[in-house]
């Protein structure tokens, strides 16, 4: 399940066509510029964050269930130019929002914007992290 939410992930954000082409799912794996300094802008990574037990008191088990309860969470890295911030930016942070927040994922479940910072600034680009969660079971 933590591959087909990436998965899902790629396929919603490549559907914003400023980004169709420059979406990847692995770090030097899709993407031609894993330091992301030469990388034509606009651009996003999607990165596996974490996966947290959702099980009720699950760490005092004794005998587990067999199937994973969890709240994935995933970073989609929004690599932006740092011309233009009201004309390309802002909206495509907000389509990037629009796609994914409150659609189904391949859980069953919907998928929820927690936040997105300002994680890095440079001269010709800033990046800028978004943070998806998902509830699966696996």
């Amino acid at each position: 399940m933590i591959a087909e939410c990436a998965q899902d992930l790629l396929t919603k954000v490549q559907s914003i066509p400023a980004l169709a082409s420059s979406t990847g799912l692995a770090i030097g794996g899709v993407l031609p510029d894993p330091g992301a300094t030469k990388i034509a802008l606009p651009a996003a990574w999607i990165l596996h964050k974490r996966a947290k037990n959702t099980r009720d008191g699950a760490a005092n088990i004794a005998l587990p269930s067999t199937v994973a309860q969890a709240l994935l969470t995933y970073v989609v890295a929004l690599y932006v130019p740092t011309s233009n911030q009201i004309a390309t930016q802002l909206p495509l942070m907000q389509s990037v929002l629009k796609a994914i927040h409150g659609t189904t994922g391949p859980s069953g479940q919907r998928w929820y914007w927690e936040s997105h910072d300002l994680a890095s600034f440079n001269v010709d680009r800033m990046i800028f992290p978004m943070f998806f969660s998902i509830n699966a079971a696996f």
